[in-house]
């Protein structure tokens, strides 16, 4: 029989993708205030994945990505979508959102994205927020599954989310 225990803790993380007209540094102090010091801030690239964004946002768009130095429990990511949707709502323009924040989640193990959307490879956690397995890390990298979206498949993406995966570990062997 398996034995309940807590599980070790994580590196939140929060995407920003955001119109050219606003500058992400204006949303950054935002995001501090409710998750606490960034530790690291990949360096924004362009967005040009997908047009599923388009209609609502305009072009061109753009995604960066920040990491919040204290490590957080797995089941704060429930609270930390319920907070970047309120945030979002502060962003919204006459087309609707300028800002799209996603809440993410480092783990030793994998890397998890907070959603509002339902699907297959997502497990419901709780107050309508399912949990995506976004990459798994196996063989020394985060590996792409088949449903990864493919900002996320970008290998200097996944090079920056094992970065963040080691600061994990590091900080976990001086955390008592």
């Amino acid at each position: 029989m398996s034995q309940p225990g807590a599980a070790s803790p994580g590196i939140l993380t929060v995407s920003i993708l955001y119109h050219a007209d606003i500058e992400p540094n204006e949303i950054a102090p935002q995001l501090e205030a409710l998750f606490g010091p960034a530790d690291a801030q990949l360096s924004p690239f362009p967005f040009t994945f997908t047009d599923y964004y388009k209609p609502e946002m305009g072009a061109p768009l753009f995604r960066s990505i920040i990491a919040f130095s204290r490590l957080q429990p797995r089941e704060q990511l429930v609270g930390a979508k319920l907070a970047t949707n309120r945030l979002e709502s502060e962003w919204l323009t006459g087309n609707g959102r300028s800002v799209n924040l996603d809440p993410g989640l480092i783990t030793r193990e994998n890397f998890l994205l907070a959603t509002g959307k339902n699907f297959s490879h997502r497990v419901y956690l709780d107050q309508g927020i399912f949990a995506d397995l976004t990459l798994i890390f196996q063989q020394g990298e985060f590996q792409t599954l088949p449903w990864t979206y493919a900002d996320y498949q970008v290998d200097s993406v996944r090079n920056w989310l094992s970065q963040q995966r080691r600061r994990l570990i590091e900080t976990a062997v001086d955390t008592p």
